[in-house]
């Protein structure tokens, strides 16, 4: 198996491990110091930062799941990416990472995410997620697009 077919499988191992929220594999997969940029604009550093983040995320949204397969899965040298599908339900309070309260809508959400990562010694080093959170604040009623405008919902 080459390098590049081994970091493509860390980062299957992650997602897999997200879907059944097993975070011992989940963090021995992400470096201690990772550094991760997405929803918070100043990204999050460190292994332990990340997982209380994604635990965060799934204590509003607790049926959350990555799609398989990935719509594209592709990599070169140390540097993975990974585009798929993914969704759930906003089932409690979601806070986000400037402090912000999103009280619960109950509304279901699917969305494509972006991930792009570099994979040193079998460990995610750097990752940025990206996903519309246009589309995922519609989705959830938060906000409504009419006519060309966005209004707060």
């Amino acid at each position: 198996m080459s390098s590049v077919d081994q970091n493509l499988e860390v980062i299957r191992r992650i997602d897999r491990a997200w879907n059944a929220r097993d975070w011992t594999t989940f963090e021995r997969l992400h470096a201690k110091d990772v550094f991760v940029r997405f929803s918070s604009p100043k990204g999050i550093t460190g292994r332990v930062a990340l997982v209380a983040e994604a635990q965060s995320f799934l204590s509003a949204f607790p049926n959350h799941q990555i799609e398989f397969p990935y719509l594209y899965l592709f990599g070169e040298g140390d540097l993975v990416c990974a585009v798929h599908r993914s969704g759930g339900t906003h089932s409690g309070p979601w806070k986000l990472p400037d402090g912000r309260l999103i009280p619960t809508t109950g509304k279901r959400f699917e969305i494509e995410m972006t991930t792009i990562a570099r994979v040193l010694n079998g460990e995610v080093a750097e990752k940025s997620v990206t996903y519309d959170m246009l589309a995922l604040f519609t989705q959830l009623g938060v906000i409504k697009l009419t006519a060309g405008t966005v209004k707060a919902a």
